[in-house]
């Protein structure tokens, strides 16, 4: 997918109401960067500010903006009555990101387009909560090689939607960024999220606008999935709309909480410049003096240079320093060190002339010697 700011500042601009002409770019071009921004939804409302656009690009707007209702209300149905079956079991949930604020902040949950729903619970409970997905008519999907607290589950609705739940048990599943979002927090001071589920509470708003800000620098340097394919970016206008919609609801104590825990947690910069990507594309309106006190916060070096870090193995040895206990640490080195058969195969062009000890004995080894001598991979 080619990049286009011409495009994203027409799209830009159509978002804040104002009469957005065609750019004269291919369809396809443009329809590429509506996907990845993922705002057919919020566009189709200002559909009268693409008056010159192609007819046939106007109706492909409508036509995801219909798709998006229908999944959101499947989406819905079965993800409430799975938190009202974890609640009647006694465990604890909390939504997390693009849920949380689709039946939050959005009018429209079906506008915050995304592909699951993110739930928090306490490691505790993970027992009790794979007992109520798998009577609830969950199934649990292989989880790709790397990710340690959480684990992914499918609900087939029957009517053409398969939808995603990502179970976590830690907010974010790098030990690192933990440190930052350590789950407890996410647990004291929950709003209810009685448009989801009366059992429902979301992700206390300045936590998720922290995640929302770190996933996007991650996005940059790994790179987002959109429609089956990875692309590089973290200047998603669905993004810009979450902070624009977190900003206008907060008051002047959120604020002050927001710039004490950017202080505390060295992500200033971070937060800042996440926050001025959405002043930039859709006016988001930020206190002058929050963004002085962004300004002056000096961020911390570790955590900018593991989400700059595109080595996995780079990534590993900062992960592990920061599992505290002998036990977790050796668990994370083995989970890390000993992936699926599946997932050795995809990865391997030996594959087939290969047996799974084989696999497994080459990845080792490779493993082992980038983390001995620091190669990167090429």
């Amino acid at each position: 997918m080619t990049e286009s700011p011409a495009i994203d500042a027409t799209l830009a601009a159509a978002m804040r109401g104002k009469e957005a002409q065609w750019v004269g770019e291919s369809v396809l071009q443009v329809w590429e960067r509506i996907a990845f921004h993922g705002i057919a939804g919020a566009l189709n409302p200002r559909l009268g500010q693409l008056s010159d656009w192609p007819d046939h690009i106007l109706s492909q707007i409508k036509q995801e903006t219909q798709i998006a209702a229908l999944w959101e209300e499947t989406h819905r149905q079965c993800v409430a009555k799975l938190i009202d079956g974890l609640a009647n079991r006694g465990v604890e949930t909390v939504v997390m990101k693009g849920t949380a604020l689709a039946y939050s902040l959005y009018d429209d949950a079906s506008v915050r387009r995304r592909g699951d729903t993110d739930l928090l619970i306490r490691s505790s409970d993970r027992k009790k909560a794979r007992a109520e997905l798998k009577s609830s008519g969950w199934v649990k999907r292989d989880s790709p090689h790397g990710l340690i607290y959480q684990e992914t589950w499918l609900f087939n609705t029957g009517a053409h939607f398969v939808h995603e739940l990502d179970l976590h048990w830690q907010a974010v599943d790098s030990p690192t960024l933990q440190t930052i979002l350590p789950a407890v927090q996410y647990f004291e001071e929950a709003p209810p999220l009685p448009g989801l589920s009366k059992s429902a509470f979301a992700a206390p708003p300045i936590l998720t606008l922290v995640q929302i800000a770190l996933n996007q620098v991650w996005h940059q340097t790994n790179g987002y999935a959109v429609e089956e394919a990875k692309v590089r970016g973290g200047d998603r206008l669905i993004w810009a709309m979450d902070f624009n919609l977190i900003a206008s609801s907060f008051d002047q104590r959120d604020w002050s909480k927001l710039t004490e825990f950017c202080e505390k947690s060295g992500i200033g910069p971070i937060v800042l410049a996440a926050l001025r990507r959405a002043k930039a594309a859709l006016h988001t309106s930020i206190p002058g003096e929050v963004e002085g006190q962004l300004e002056q916060q000096v961020g911390s070096p570790e955590i900018h240079a593991y989400l700059a870090e595109k080595d996995t193995a780079s990534r590993f040895k900062t992960d592990l320093a920061n599992v505290h206990s002998p036990m977790a640490k050796a668990c994370f080195a083995l989970t890390q060190a000993w992936p699926s058969a599946a997932h050795l195969k995809e990865k391997s062009e030996a594959a087939q002339n290969s047996t799974a000890a084989g696999l497994r004995a080459r990845w080792l080894a490779r493993s082992l010697k980038r983390l001995l001598t620091g190669q990167k991979p090429l």
